[in-house]
């Protein structure tokens, strides 16, 4: 018999498996589903994983976006990454906060050593704020 189990886990995204493997919690609870045909029930990090920052800031950002932003800020100092960089741009830049969405793109060279590859919508608002992406050049 084949059937699937949803297990909700809040803020996590497609990125699930990492915060769990990060918790210490992904071998158990591999080994009791299979083993036992038991769902242990998880206890993953929130404020001290990225992902989980993250996506609760891109979950909130429409409602709270100071809130989000301090997320999205949260997750990049836990673990620099490109979905939250891009995500802190965006919020910035909807809101008119031009001097620290400029920032942003910086601090995220410095971080990768690459510029961050944005889309024509992003480019295009961008454009609308009056943000020349030459003047963002190194």
């Amino acid at each position: 018999m084949q059937y699937t189990i949803l297990v909700e886990l809040e803020h996590t995204g497609h990125g699930v498996l990492i915060p769990i493997q990060r918790a210490r919690q992904l071998t158990p609870f591999i080994l009791e589903l299979i083993e036992r045909d038991h769902i242990t029930p998880l206890s993953l990090p929130t404020e001290s994983c990225h992902i989980w920052t993250y996506q609760r800031g891109k979950a909130i950002l429409r409602t709270d976006p100071l809130e989000a932003r301090r997320l999205f800020t949260k997750s990049i100092e836990l673990y620099p990454n490109r979905p939250a960089f891009e995500a802190l741009f965006i919020a910035f830049l909807r809101h008119d906060l031009i001097p620290e969405a400029v920032s942003t793109l910086k601090d995220y060279r410095t971080a990768t050593g690459t510029d961050l590859k944005l889309n024509k919508g992003v480019l295009a608002l961008m454009e609308t704020k009056g943000i020349s992406v030459a003047e963002l050049a190194p």
